[in-house]
């Protein structure tokens, strides 16, 4: 039986997530787990993701939702950047009242290939988080931050 870790997730403490654009030469992150959701949103590289057994590729303009509590691992064998949002289960557990019983199957290849509208939505509120983050802070900066988190969300749970 093959072990597992979980990984501990540091949220910042403004945000109270995880929210960060990784600027990479590569890298390999084993099978691991955590209580939180997290989104992939991939910039710039390629990079593959096995969840719960299957592959995932994702191309710049692609993104992932990992579910809470599953098994993934990823890899990137060359130059990328990625945005990563960690979403704690507390937030999803006060925010979505059935969150034990909802799995997100989601994932997209780059915008071109979108064949549904839910995608291209759910791609343009992670530009705009990836826009926020590029710019420089200012006094509304953690509304502007909920407020897609929350749109992102939104949009996650209408599918």
């Amino acid at each position: 039986m093959e072990n597992y870790s979980h990984e501990q997730i540091q949220y910042q403490p403004e945000t109270g997530m995880l929210f960060e654009i990784y600027d990479t030469d590569g890298f390999f992150n084993s099978k691991h787990w955590h209580n939180g959701l997290e989104i992939i949103y991939l910039i710039a590289g390629g990079m593959t993701l096995n969840i719960s057994e299957s592959n995932y590729m994702l191309k710049p303009g692609g993104f992932i939702v990992v579910n809470s509590k599953t098994i993934h691992s990823v890899i990137c064998r060359e130059k990328g950047r990625h945005l990563l949002l960690q979403i704690p289960y507390e937030i999803l557990e006060k925010s979505i009242s059935n969150i034990d019983i909802i799995k997100f199957n989601c994932y997209s290849a780059p915008a071109a290939s979108d064949g549904n509208g839910n995608n291209a939505g759910v791609r343009e509120t992670l530009e705009k988080l990836k826009s926020l983050f590029e710019a420089p802070r200012d006094d509304g900066y953690i509304l502007m931050f909920n407020s897609l988190v929350y749109e992102l969300l939104y949009k996650l749970v209408k599918g």
